[in-house]
């Protein structure tokens, strides 16, 4: 970890295009384009996502073929800007352009080696270029607020409460990522006649993606008032619209196996829960993605 100081803007832009084009390559041998991902913490300015980009495209890709009206060249890093379901591509998905068909109208991505995907020149509002990404282009942050309530029989009555949770995910890598989750900060009060305290929970985890057919994910979870528990799933798709997956934990849920379809902006998923006590749970979600 390094701290290079450079009060003028100009000069730490040289900076940047030196450490990204020159210095790691030979230090480390690696990949200006695929291997080096720059971030900045503000879209404009000398030290900005879109000026970062321009310098770096004209230092890396020079002599790329350019495509028409567009900032984008054959050979440029570039980065999904909205979720596909048509073309199977999503917000963050990074690749380089790899083909350029002026008669066909068509541009070719690598997203890795076994992904390539096709691009209509009226789709290419889509991407943009990638060699620098604004700070939170791959970080995400998510808050809800629950209402749970419960209702006791032989008219003892009900109770209600109001509660959050909080979740944050970071992509490291093209294929890494790391997440955490915390449900229950406030520690809410359900009441009753044991001053019931709806539980506390924290996890954090990662997910790891070998390629487009296999996901691996990992989750440590920690209840305030119980032990750890710890889980541990993975993901095969063996073609595009379907899933399969399976995993197993510690604690009441020992192992869960399940099957998911996707069809454009649908999700439909079947599962079964093996648990210690209650024996095999079977589960149905079915979800909806807007654009």
């Amino acid at each position: 970890f390094f701290i290079i100081d450079r009060p003028q803007p100009e000069r730490a832009l040289e900076t940047i295009v030196e450490i990204v084009t020159e210095r790691l390559p030979k230090k480390f041998g690696l990949d200006p384009i695929r291997d080096i991902q720059v971030l900045s913490p503000m879209r404009r300015g000398e030290t900005g996502m879109i000026r970062v980009n321009e310098a770096l495209q004209a230092a890396l890709n020079p002599n790329g073929k350019p495509i028409a009206k567009r900032d984008l060249r054959d050979g440029d890093k570039v980065m999904q800007l909205r979720n596909n379901y048509e073309l199977d591509v999503y917000n963050g998905d990074v690749g380089v352009i790899s083909r350029v068909d002026e008669a066909a109208l068509e541009v070719e991505v690598a997203y890795d080696e076994q992904r390539r995907v096709l691009y209509g020149f009226d789709e290419l509002d889509d991407l943009g270029l990638a060699y620098a990404m604004k700070l939170n282009d791959k970080v995400r942050v998510g808050v809800q607020l629950d209402y749970l309530s419960m209702r006791f029989g032989e008219n003892y009555g009900s109770t209600s409460a109001i509660t959050a949770e909080a979740g944050l995910q970071a992509q490291l890598t093209d294929a890494l990522w790391i997440g955490a989750h915390l449900y229950n900060p406030n520690q809410a009060k359900l009441g009753g006649s044991y001053d019931e305290r709806s539980p506390t929970i924290f996890g954090a985890g990662l997910g790891y993606k070998f390629n487009e057919q296999v996901l691996l994910c990992a989750q440590a979870e920690k209840d305030i008032d119980r032990g750890e528990q710890y889980r541990l799933g993975i993901e095969y798709r063996p073609v595009k619209a379907l899933f399969i997956r399976t995993g197993v934990s510690t604690g009441p849920v020992q192992a869960h196996f399940g099957a998911g379809v996707r069809v454009k902006t649908i999700e439909l998923d079947l599962a079964v829960a093996a648990r210690s006590q209650l024996g095999i749970t079977p589960m149905l979600n079915l979800n909806y993605r807007f654009e």
